[in-house]
């Protein structure tokens, strides 16, 4: 398959992965594009490889499922997207109901893989996680700008949420997690 998006191969793809098994033919789709990579056992390891340079990096693509439970892996991630925003960030699972290129989880990632996933979702994975990295940006930088605004003046600024918020019977709002993360 060749590929039909426009990929950027000047920078490697950290891939944090424990086993190759099910994924070398990912890493082999991957080595046909000439798109270099940089395999890592470790989560924490990896993400402090990333963060001490951002720049030098394509994507990050975390496979949940090979490095632990969610409820350990979550927050790590969440803390890496706030510090590092600037890195495109793929998840795959296995308890994922579906594949998520839209921007729900961009709290968490940028795109977010039911495993196994088919090479077409992966290679769309590719080219779609920068893109929604854009809006992830952006909306990192009104945050931190709404921060630093006089919060004598603030009154009119809505600080962006991480969650969705849903509407309760009694009028009030409440956090709800994304459907796509358990």
């Amino acid at each position: 398959m060749s590929t039909r998006f426009h990929l950027d191969k000047s920078k490697p793809v950290m891939i944090i992965q424990n086993g190759w098994d099910d994924f070398r033919e990912y890493c082999d789709w991957m080595e046909k594009q000439r798109l270099p990579m940089a395999i890592q056992d470790d989560l924490p390891s990896a993400l402090d490889e990333v963060t001490r340079a951002p720049r030098a990096w394509n994507q990050l693509i975390i496979r949940m499922d090979r490095l632990g439970t969610h409820k350990d892996l979550v927050p790590q991630i969440i803390a890496f997207r706030e510090k590092v925003p600037s890195v495109p960030v793929i998840v795959t699972t296995r308890t994922a109901p579906r594949n998520c290129f839209a921007l729900e989880n961009l709290y968490v990632c940028d795109v977010l893989l039911h495993e196994p996933s088919d090479m077409n979702s992966f290679e769309f994975a590719l080219a779609v996680a920068p893109i929604n990295n854009e809006v992830w940006k952006r909306r990192q930088s009104i945050e931190t700008a709404s921060r630093k605004v006089d919060p004598s003046r603030a009154d009119n600024i809505v600080p962006l949420t991480r969650r969705p918020a849903a509407q309760t019977s009694a009028g009030g709002w409440r956090q709800e997690k994304p459907n796509s993360f358990a």
